[in-house]
């Protein structure tokens, strides 16, 4: 029996490294983690180098640094080096006395710095040495992947806001009195763009300049405030603002008490960045209320989702101008109350318990004085296919869940036979890794090739699976902080699990691994995949194996109606959870202002299938649908899995057929936004009877018309999309859709059905089964 344990009686020793003294961000981080921690021993450096790391040995326990390129920042190169080489030497010494390291991405791209070489090695070195990295965007965490080749322990943690980090006394008709006062000659009734921050070149304000003069709006202007350290690109800007008495400039800088009046005068704040990693500026912007425009970039699809703000394509005047003029013209009206509940939900009371967390797992011990512990063991999830690939409903669920307690998705294991016949297309040492820095509490185990299954001969492979799941569970589990606070009965050894199993040949999981309870998630009718073309030796063999399975689990959970009636016979405890969508992830395309290039460049009217094209899809109906409407291109968006209609694809050798092949699931809405219709050509058969297609919620998440063939999970949506009966004609009246009001339901129906919700569904029925750590 597990038991709940008390936190470290020694107060953890933090250390916070920044020389940027005019950000608050650290000291209110400082704060929120003091919230968490009232008895943690709280330091501030603004040095870091070997002599004062060597003063400090034995009273650090953890460094947590920020804006790594200012440590060593002087004004001559000698001094630079000199100063890089003693802040590496700190870290090297760190690392070997046991002293964690972790780092927070605030600039990956050095902008303008003098050092870019030295900039880059430092970044190399940090990102070798922290033992966790922390970004405020899942697109930076894609950024140090690429770059700099770090997945394990980035973490995402979102920046937080600064309401109450600066004065915020006045309103708009204060804020403009107080800048008129100042000579700044803003009017009292007129719209008011905001650029405010460094005036520097990366941030693109000959761009917005461009847009701002093609803004047909007279009583419209444009304040851009803030500090040139270059001279001449200040003389730059005046220049190019001469003849339109509508820009304005305040080219110096802004006093903390000061700030209030610009953001509380402004309408809208412009961010024309040219590139970006995170951006303060925007969330100081929301601390005031104030919405924003900038280009899509990394942070700001996540700022301006919800109706928060407008995106443009980076660098693209003309797109920027419209943005402006929409602003202008009441797009962005009722935005100041999503912008401030936004920044509310970014306080730093809630951040520091995310940053403490992340403490946890590095220093593998509890610090909060008041734990709570997850409700659940640590959960193995037996996969059918890699995680690398088409997201299906398992990586929704299990990333989701990986937010309630530690989450180890292990590969499937190869066959001996396969291992035989193509030896070098098998990995022969196992592999675990962290797949998203969103989801620290999941990791992914490849097995090796000497691991492989077989129908004979299964002890000695089955032992080393065994032993690499274990191990692999255990050292997820040791450092878990929805774990920390338990204890095993045995020390050393992993807590037993939830075994989660994907397949009906899953069966040898139920004794290859101790757990606390199995569960089986039945997606299909798996008897049906080969209905049409297999063997009744090979469809029997399937059957049985599907309902020993069921037989032996302690609960299963099906996506479909028909498969709960289905299995009911085999098992009591059948429970439904149909698929969902990644609503936030859609809502941020819906924001987005362009479409991939690839979709953008093809004519319209688009017809679209965007998943895996498999033998399930009916490919001499798409080509049907091709030859009788010459006006229309059908965009295919997914990996070929065509199997036993492999000769169907030829059918799809057409000059109005474009296959754009496998995106990623982050590019996926955008790609379906870029059509006019969607379809979801499924062939009419057993198989297609008893799927929940992930399509249908994605599909509704952009609001398009759907065209369907009559499989039985459209009939309840049966009112929002449009049922193929064999008549083109269907299609026809679905291009010509003009209706806001079902669009609308559609999203509202997506919604409703996100994977979070479905999360909840499966937390339920887990504690009906009484899951838990007790």
């Amino acid at each position: 029996m597990s038991t709940r344990s008390t936190h470290s009686s020694a107060p953890v020793r933090i250390t916070y490294v920044s020389r940027v003294r005019l950000n608050p961000y650290v000291r209110l981080l400082a704060r929120g983690v003091k919230h968490v921690l009232p008895a943690a021993d709280i330091r501030h450096s603004h040095f870091l180098s070997l002599p004062w790391l060597l003063r400090h040995l034995g009273q650090v326990d953890l460094l947590h640094i920020h804006w790594i390129e200012y440590l060593y920042r002087a004004p001559k190169a000698w001094q630079r080096r000199k100063g890089f080489l003693s802040v590496a030497a700190a870290l090297i010494l760190a690392r070997l006395r046991g002293i964690r390291i972790v780092y927070t991405v605030h600039n990956l791209n050095q902008h303008e710095g003098r050092s870019p070489i030295l900039n880059e090695l430092a970044n190399h070195l940090i990102f070798r040495l922290a033992h966790a990295v922390h970004v405020h965007d899942a697109w930076v965490a894609q950024l140090v992947a690429q770059r700099y080749h770090r997945r394990e322990g980035v973490v995402v943690i979102p920046h937080g806001s600064y309401i109450g980090a600066y004065p915020d006394t006045t309103d708009r008709e204060g804020a403009r009195a107080f800048l008129q006062a100042k000579g700044i000659p803003v009017r009292e009734d007129g719209f008011l763009f905001l650029f405010l921050g460094q005036v520097r070149p990366y941030k693109g304000l000959e761009t917005l300049i461009a847009a701002f003069r093609n803004v047909a709006a007279p009583h419209a202007q444009l304040l851009i405030v803030g500090k040139a350290e270059d001279p001449s690109y200040a003389e730059e800007i005046r220049r190019l603002i001469r003849g339109d008495d509508r820009i304005i400039t305040h080219l110096t800088y802004v006093a903390d008490e000061e700030l209030q009046y610009f953001f509380r005068a402004a309408d809208v704040c412009v961010f024309p960045y040219r590139r970006i990693t995170t951006s303060g500026a925007a969330l100081l912007a929301f601390s005031f209320g104030c919405p924003i425009i900038a280009p899509a970039l990394g942070p700001f699809r996540e700022l301006a989702a919800g109706g928060r703000g407008l995106l443009y394509p980076p660098g693209d005047a003309a797109r920027l101008a419209q943005r402006l003029q929409d602003a202008v013209d009441g797009a962005l009206d009722r935005a100041r109350d999503a912008v401030l509940a936004y920044a509310r939900s970014l306080n730093w009371s809630t951040l520091g318990r995310e940053h403490v967390h992340t403490y946890e797992r590095v220093l593998c011990r509890p610090l909060a004085p008041d734990p709570e512990p997850s409700p659940l063991p640590p959960l193995v999830c037996a996969g059918r296919d890699p995680w690398e690939g088409p997201w299906r409903n398992r990586h929704q669920i299990m990333s989701r869940l990986s937010r309630h307690t530690p989450i180890l998705y292990v590969e499937p294991r190869p066959y001996v036979r396969r291992v035989v016949r193509e030896p070098l297309r098998h990995r022969w040492w196992p592999r675990a890794y962290q797949p998203s820095a969103r989801f620290p509490d999941l990791r992914v185990v490849e097995l090796p090739a000497w691991a492989a299954r077989s129908g004979r001969g299964r002890a000695l492979p089955d032992g080393l699976a065994r032993r690499i799941v274990r191990g692999e569970l255990g050292k997820l589990a040791r450092c878990a902080p929805s774990l920390l606070h338990l204890t095993s009965p045995a020390r050393g050894e992993p807590p037993s699990p939830i075994l989660w199993l994907t397949s009906p040949d899953q069966g040898d999981w139920l004794d290859l691994l101790p757990h606390r309870v199995a569960i089986y998630h039945v997606v299909d009718d798996y008897t049906a995949y080969e209905a049409d073309y297999a063997s009744p030796e090979r469809l029997r063999y399937v059957q049985e194996q599907h309902r020993a399975l069921l037989r032996r689990v302690d609960a299963v959970i099906c996506t479909h109606p028909g498969l709960v009636e289905q299995v009911r016979p085999y098992n009591e405890r059948a429970y439904l959870v149909p698929n969902g969508v990644d609503w936030p992830l859609y809502e941020r395309a819906l924001a987005c202002p362009y479409l991939p290039p690839d979709v953008e460049d093809i004519p319209h009217p688009r017809l679209g299938y965007v998943g895996v094209l498999n033998d399930k899809i009916d490919i001499p109906l798409l080509r049907r649908l091709v030859d009788a409407m010459p006006e229309v291109h059908l965009v295919l968006v997914g990996p070929d899995e065509l199997r036993h209609y492999r000769e169907d694809a030829a059918l799809l050798e057409h000059p109005r057929v474009h296959r754009l092949g496998f995106r990623s699931p982050e590019e996926l809405p955008l790609y379906i936004r870029g059509l006019d219709v969607a379809l979801m050509p499924y062939r009419l058969n057993r198989w297609t009877a008893f799927i929940d297609p992930l399509k249908l919620y994605e599909y509704m998440a952009v609001g398009l018309p759907v065209v369907a063939t009559p499989i039985p999970a459209v009939e309840r949506v049966r009112d929002l999309v449009y049922v193929w009966e064999g008549d083109v004609g269907v299609v026809e009246r679905a291009l010509q859709e003009d209706d806001p009001a079902r669009r609308e339901r559609r999203r509202a129906f997506a919604r409703a059905n996100s994977w979070e919700n479905r999360v909840q569904q499966i937390l339920r029925i887990l504690q009906e089964l009484r899951v838990n750590n007790g």
